[in-house]
């Protein structure tokens, strides 16, 4: 099996280099978010997670693997951060997200985030996804960052 195969099955986890995590870290120091949507959890979400509970902020996470989910969800747990923050939702046929599910679990229509981080559904052209996009585009409405990763 080659490395292209095996990031098609998850079986690796690739990550973004020191600069990026130095990025994030000093900007939840800075910012304080009081809410979080986090759309595909990963390495990211101990860092998210650790800001808002120190910060006692709002964390929702979103992960479409159970298996990730379940993983993360144990990292948390063995960090002592609360891990009840991350909610599995798989993606449907088209690439994303059941829209109405994932509307209702973000809770979009009543809720604002400061920060939004996207990072999912895995793969470029999932994201592409166009009601996705206009409900990404909705909760990132009164946001003060958006990061968006690749």
């Amino acid at each position: 099996m080659n490395v292209d195969e095996l990031r098609q099955d998850n079986k690796i986890w690739g990550t973004k280099d020191i600069n990026f995590w130095a990025f994030l870290s000093a900007m939840l120091v800075k910012m304080k978010p009081k809410s979080i949507l986090e759309i595909g959890a990963g390495r990211s979400t101990t860092f998210l997670a650790d800001s808002a509970f120190e910060n006692q902020s709002l964390l929702i996470s979103i992960e479409e693997s159970e298996d990730w989910m379940k993983y993360i969800s144990n990292s948390l747990e063995c960090m002592c951060l609360p891990n009840k923050c991350i909610i599995h939702m798989p993606v449907n046929k088209d690439g994303w997200y059941d829209v109405d599910e994932f509307s209702l679990n973000t809770r979009l229509f009543n809720q604002t985030f400061d920060l939004v981080f996207v990072d999912g559904p895995s793969g470029i052209a999932k994201r592409a996804h166009k009601e996705g996009a206009n409900r990404i585009a909705h909760a990132c409405r009164n946001a003060r960052m958006v990061i968006v990763t690749g």
